[in-house]
Protein backbone atom coordinates (compact mmCIF):
# COMPACT_ATOMS: atom_id res chain seq x y z
CA UNK A 1 0.00 0.00 0.00
CA UNK A 2 1.13 3.54 -0.81
CA UNK A 3 0.30 6.17 1.80
CA UNK A 4 0.23 9.90 0.96
CA UNK A 5 0.29 12.17 4.00
CA UNK A 6 -1.79 15.35 4.04
CA UNK A 7 -1.42 18.06 6.67
CA UNK A 8 -2.96 21.54 6.60
CA UNK A 9 -0.97 23.73 4.22
CA UNK A 10 0.17 20.91 1.90
CA UNK A 11 0.80 21.83 -1.75
CA UNK A 12 -2.25 20.43 -3.54
CA UNK A 13 -0.67 19.62 -6.91
CA UNK A 14 2.21 17.81 -5.20
CA UNK A 15 -0.24 15.43 -3.54
CA UNK A 16 -3.01 15.11 -6.11
CA UNK A 17 -0.90 14.67 -9.27
CA UNK A 18 1.08 11.72 -7.84
CA UNK A 19 -2.12 10.31 -6.30
CA UNK A 20 -3.83 10.41 -9.71
CA UNK A 21 -0.87 8.83 -11.51
CA UNK A 22 -0.34 6.11 -8.92
CA UNK A 23 -4.00 5.10 -8.90
CA UNK A 24 -4.13 5.13 -12.71
CA UNK A 25 -1.11 2.81 -12.58
CA UNK A 26 -3.24 0.32 -10.67
CA UNK A 27 -1.59 0.85 -7.31
CA UNK A 28 -3.44 0.89 -4.00
CA UNK A 29 -3.06 4.39 -2.60
CA UNK A 30 -4.50 5.74 0.63
CA UNK A 31 -4.44 9.37 1.66
CA UNK A 32 -3.76 9.98 5.34
CA UNK A 33 -4.95 13.07 7.20
CA UNK A 34 -2.60 14.46 9.82
CA UNK A 35 -3.90 17.14 12.13
CA UNK A 36 -7.21 16.09 13.59
CA UNK A 37 -9.66 16.28 10.68
CA UNK A 38 -10.25 14.02 7.66
CA UNK A 39 -10.86 17.14 5.58
CA UNK A 40 -7.51 18.79 5.02
CA UNK A 41 -7.11 22.16 3.33
CA UNK A 42 -4.01 22.71 1.30
CA UNK A 43 -1.83 25.70 0.57
CA UNK A 44 -4.46 27.42 -1.61
CA UNK A 45 -7.29 26.23 0.64
CA UNK A 46 -8.61 23.39 -1.56
CA UNK A 47 -10.18 20.94 0.90
CA UNK A 48 -9.35 17.28 0.32
CA UNK A 49 -11.11 14.51 2.20
CA UNK A 50 -8.49 11.94 3.17
CA UNK A 51 -9.22 8.23 3.13
CA UNK A 52 -8.09 7.69 6.74
CA UNK A 53 -6.78 9.52 9.78
CA UNK A 54 -3.16 9.10 10.81
CA UNK A 55 -4.29 7.22 13.91
CA UNK A 56 -5.82 4.54 11.64
CA UNK A 57 -2.57 3.86 9.77
CA UNK A 58 -1.71 0.14 9.65
CA UNK A 59 2.09 -0.01 9.63
CA UNK A 60 2.12 -3.64 8.50
CA UNK A 61 0.69 -2.58 5.11
CA UNK A 62 3.21 0.18 4.34
CA UNK A 63 4.98 -0.43 1.04
CA UNK A 64 5.62 3.20 0.16
CA UNK A 65 5.05 6.66 1.60
CA UNK A 66 4.74 10.00 -0.17
CA UNK A 67 5.36 13.33 1.53
CA UNK A 68 4.07 16.38 -0.36
CA UNK A 69 5.53 19.78 0.20
CA UNK A 70 3.97 23.08 0.96
CA UNK A 71 5.87 24.87 3.70
CA UNK A 72 3.10 24.69 6.32
CA UNK A 73 2.14 21.12 5.49
CA UNK A 74 5.71 19.85 5.56
CA UNK A 75 6.39 21.57 8.88
CA UNK A 76 3.29 19.93 10.37
CA UNK A 77 4.24 16.50 8.98
CA UNK A 78 7.73 16.87 10.46
CA UNK A 79 6.14 17.39 13.89
CA UNK A 80 4.01 14.24 13.64
CA UNK A 81 5.39 11.25 15.52
CA UNK A 82 3.16 8.95 13.44
CA UNK A 83 4.49 10.31 10.13
CA UNK A 84 8.12 10.13 11.27
CA UNK A 85 7.60 6.58 12.54
CA UNK A 86 5.92 5.59 9.23
CA UNK A 87 8.77 7.07 7.18
CA UNK A 88 11.38 5.23 9.27
CA UNK A 89 9.35 2.00 9.16
CA UNK A 90 9.07 2.23 5.36
CA UNK A 91 12.79 2.96 5.03
CA UNK A 92 13.82 0.14 7.37
CA UNK A 93 11.58 -2.35 5.57
CA UNK A 94 12.93 -1.45 2.11
CA UNK A 95 9.91 0.46 0.85
CA UNK A 96 9.88 3.39 -1.56
CA UNK A 97 9.83 6.88 -0.04
CA UNK A 98 8.86 9.92 -2.08
CA UNK A 99 9.11 13.56 -1.01
CA UNK A 100 8.63 16.72 -3.04
CA UNK A 101 9.38 20.42 -2.51
CA UNK A 102 9.67 20.98 1.28
CA UNK A 103 8.79 17.31 1.89
CA UNK A 104 12.41 16.12 2.09
CA UNK A 105 12.67 18.06 5.37
CA UNK A 106 10.38 15.40 6.86
CA UNK A 107 12.79 12.69 5.70
CA UNK A 108 15.66 14.59 7.33
CA UNK A 109 13.71 14.83 10.58
CA UNK A 110 13.05 11.06 10.35
CA UNK A 111 16.82 10.55 10.15
CA UNK A 112 16.96 8.70 6.83
CA UNK A 113 18.89 11.13 4.57
CA UNK A 114 22.45 10.66 5.80
CA UNK A 115 24.73 10.01 2.83
CA UNK A 116 21.91 10.52 0.29
CA UNK A 117 21.51 12.77 -2.74
CA UNK A 118 18.22 14.66 -3.00
CA UNK A 119 16.51 17.66 -4.53
CA UNK A 120 14.19 20.13 -2.82
CA UNK A 121 12.52 23.47 -3.31
CA UNK A 122 15.11 26.15 -4.16
CA UNK A 123 16.06 28.18 -1.11
CA UNK A 124 15.44 25.54 1.54
CA UNK A 125 18.77 23.79 1.07
CA UNK A 126 19.86 25.45 4.33
CA UNK A 127 17.34 23.22 6.14
CA UNK A 128 19.73 20.34 5.42
CA UNK A 129 22.96 21.99 6.62
CA UNK A 130 23.19 19.66 9.64
CA UNK A 131 22.48 16.55 7.57
CA UNK A 132 25.10 14.67 5.54
CA UNK A 133 23.16 15.06 2.30
CA UNK A 134 23.98 16.29 -1.19
CA UNK A 135 21.29 18.62 -2.60
CA UNK A 136 20.94 18.97 -6.37
CA UNK A 137 18.76 21.35 -8.36
CA UNK A 138 17.33 18.59 -10.58
CA UNK A 139 13.64 18.03 -11.27
CA UNK A 140 13.56 14.53 -9.75
CA UNK A 141 16.37 12.67 -7.98
CA UNK A 142 16.36 8.97 -7.15
CA UNK A 143 18.86 7.67 -4.61
CA UNK A 144 18.15 4.05 -3.83
CA UNK A 145 14.62 3.79 -2.51
CA UNK A 146 14.29 7.56 -1.92
CA UNK A 147 12.77 9.70 -4.67
CA UNK A 148 12.69 13.48 -4.26
CA UNK A 149 11.38 16.24 -6.51
CA UNK A 150 12.07 19.97 -6.64
CA UNK A 151 8.58 21.50 -6.45
CA UNK A 152 5.09 21.92 -7.93
CA UNK A 153 6.32 21.95 -11.55
CA UNK A 154 7.83 18.50 -11.02
CA UNK A 155 4.62 16.92 -9.66
CA UNK A 156 3.84 14.91 -12.81
CA UNK A 157 7.39 13.67 -13.33
CA UNK A 158 7.55 12.83 -9.63
CA UNK A 159 4.33 10.82 -9.96
CA UNK A 160 5.56 8.97 -13.05
CA UNK A 161 8.87 8.16 -11.37
CA UNK A 162 7.07 6.78 -8.33
CA UNK A 163 4.71 4.76 -10.55
CA UNK A 164 7.61 3.34 -12.52
CA UNK A 165 9.31 2.21 -9.31
CA UNK A 166 6.18 0.80 -7.71
CA UNK A 167 4.30 -0.80 -10.58
CA UNK A 168 4.84 -4.35 -11.77
CA UNK A 169 5.61 -3.19 -15.30
CA UNK A 170 8.29 -0.76 -14.09
CA UNK A 171 7.18 1.61 -16.85
CA UNK A 172 4.84 4.55 -16.95
CA UNK A 173 5.25 5.13 -20.70
CA UNK A 174 1.71 3.97 -21.58
CA UNK A 175 0.23 6.20 -18.91
CA UNK A 176 2.36 9.15 -20.01
CA UNK A 177 1.06 8.70 -23.56
CA UNK A 178 -2.59 8.43 -22.47
CA UNK A 179 -2.18 11.61 -20.41
CA UNK A 180 -0.51 13.50 -23.33
CA UNK A 181 2.53 14.11 -21.14
CA UNK A 182 5.19 14.10 -23.87
CA UNK A 183 3.31 16.58 -26.02
CA UNK A 184 2.71 18.98 -23.14
CA UNK A 185 6.24 18.63 -21.81
CA UNK A 186 7.64 19.48 -25.24
CA UNK A 187 9.05 16.00 -25.71
CA UNK A 188 8.86 14.80 -29.30
CA UNK A 189 8.93 11.07 -29.94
Amino acid sequence: MVYIFLAPGFEEIEAVAPLDILRKSGLEVTTVAVGGSKVVSGNVRIPITADIMDTDLDFSTIGAVVVPGGYGGAKRLARSDIVLKAVRYCYDSGGIIGAICAGPSVLAKAGILSGKTITCYPGIEEWFKDVDVKVLGDCVVKDGKIITAIGPGAALEFGYTLASELSEEKSSDVLKKSMCYALCAGIRK
